[in-house]
C-alpha cells in the first residue's frame, strides 16, 4: 500500500530530502517498502518518517495523507502485534490449565494424597516430620491414586500382608532406573 501512496516520491530524486529514509528503507520497492514498514512498526522513528514523507513535496502528495498512512499503519500492525499476543498466551494457558491430564494438577493431588497418608501414620510426638520403621509398611499399604503399590492378586491369596509389601517393595525398588 505504501509503494501505491507513495509511487511518485522516489528515494534518488529526493535523497538529499530525506534524514531518516535512505536507499534500504523506502518505498520504492515492494522489498524496500517491506523493511520500511517493519522498521515502522517497531517503534524506530516512525514519526520523523511520517513528517519527513509529509514535507517532501506537497505537490504529489498531501500531509494529511502521509499522516492518515502512517497512523492508520501503526495502529493496524500494533492491534495484529497485541492479538499475536494474546492468542499465544491463551494458547499455552489452554494447553497447560484446562485440560483433566494437566502435570501441574496431578502432582498437587499426588503430594495431597502423599502429604495425608504420611500425617496419618506419624506419631503425634513426630509432628508429621517422620514416621516410626514399624509403620514404614503400613504407609505404602495406605498410599492411593499413582502411588500406590499394586498388589494385585496376592493379597487373595491369603499370603501374609507383610511379605507381599516387602516382596513388592523390594521389587519397585529393583525397577527404579537412577539417573547418572
Amino acid at each position: 500500500m505504501g509503494c501505491y501512496i507513495f509511487d511518485q516520491i522516489k528515494y534518488k530524486d529526493y535523497h538529499t530530502g530525506f534524514a531518516t529514509v535512505n536507499e534500504f528503507y523506502n518505498f520504492d520497492n515492494f522489498y524496500n517498502a517491506f523493511l520500511m514498514v517493519f522498521r515502522c512498526t517497531s517503534g524506530e522513528s516512525w514519526p520523523l518518517i511520517m513528517l519527513e514523507f509529509s514535507v517532501v513535496d506537497q505537490q504529489l502528495i498531501g500531509a494529511e495523507t502521509a499522516y492518515l498512512y502512517f497512523i492508520g499503519m501503526i495502529f493496524f500492525c500494533s492491534t495484529i502485534m497485541l492479538n499475536l499476543f494474546v492468542l499465544v498466551v491463551l494458547q499455552l494457558y489452554d494447553e497447560f490449565h484446562q485440560k483433566e491430564e494437566n502435570p501441574i494438577e496431578r502432582f498437587t493431588e499426588m503430594l495431597e494424597d502423599f502429604k495425608k497418608c504420611w500425617n496419618f501414620n506419624s506419631t503425634e510426638e513426630d509432628k508429621g516430620e517422620r514416621i516410626s520403621m514399624l509403620k514404614i509398611t503400613k504407609f505404602l499399604m495406605d498410599l492411593t491414586g499413582d502411588l500406590a503399590i499394586d498388589f494385585g492378586d496376592d493379597i487373595k491369596k491369603n499370603v501374609p500382608q507383610e511379605k507381599i509389601i516387602k516382596e513388592k517393595v523390594k521389587r519397585a525398588i529393583m525397577d527404579i532406573k537412577f539417573m547418572t
